[in-house]
């Protein structure tokens, strides 16, 4: 299996059960087939905005940051995760997760990345040849990620977007097949 880092999952029609994971889409952020992955789910806004988050954990704020607080899965669903990039090279476009406050003061304080910040509670987490399991039961599809959806499109339609990266304009092409008439909404 390739390494899924920097890519984005995207649950299928198949995905087994009444899932909480049912239209989601998931930035890996870490993948190895010895230990597993982790990544956040990108696409369920909580209802709270990263500045009144700020304001409670005592980060200042110059920037009147006014992003969407996720939820970012099922695994340490008290702690925050941000999202942001890997090492100080401008081209690399793959981003970490961290749980670390200074690292979320520096970002906001220091006008890094702001436009790139995404923050959530918990995080999805697969154990050992899991999400491999997982690949066989076809409960994914996995697309390269896109900074433009992980930032910027509206929640509501990240699932659409990322499917749409594939040349699938509606969930029902990967059920029934080419559906031309039909259209993403």
């Amino acid at each position: 299996m390739i390494d899924l880092t920097n890519h984005f999952l995207i649950t299928t029609p198949n995905f087994p059960g009444q899932s909480i994971y049912a239209r989601s889409v998931i930035y890996i952020t870490e993948h190895d087939k010895t230990t597993g992955a982790v990544g956040v789910i990108i696409n369920r806004p909580i209802g709270k905005h990263i500045d009144k988050v700020l304001q409670s954990i005592n980060v200042e704020n110059p920037l009147a940051i006014d992003k969407f607080l996720y939820w970012g899965g099922p695994v340490s669903m008290d702690t925050g995760y941000v999202l942001h990039k890997m090492g100080k090279n401008i081209k690399n476009q793959a981003f970490e997760i961290t749980n670390n406050k200074n690292t979320l003061s520096e970002i906001v304080e220091n006008n890094k990345e702001c436009d790139e910040l995404f923050i959530a509670m918990g995080y999805c987490g697969w154990t050992q040849n899991q999400i491999e399991y997982e690949f066989k039961k076809d409960a994914w599809i996995v697309v390269p990620a896109d900074k433009e959806i992980l930032f910027n499109i509206n929640p509501v339609d990240k699932y659409d977007a990322a499917l749409r990266k594939l040349g699938v304009r509606h969930v029902n092409q990967l059920v029934y097949g080419d559906m031309t008439s039909q259209s993403v909404s």
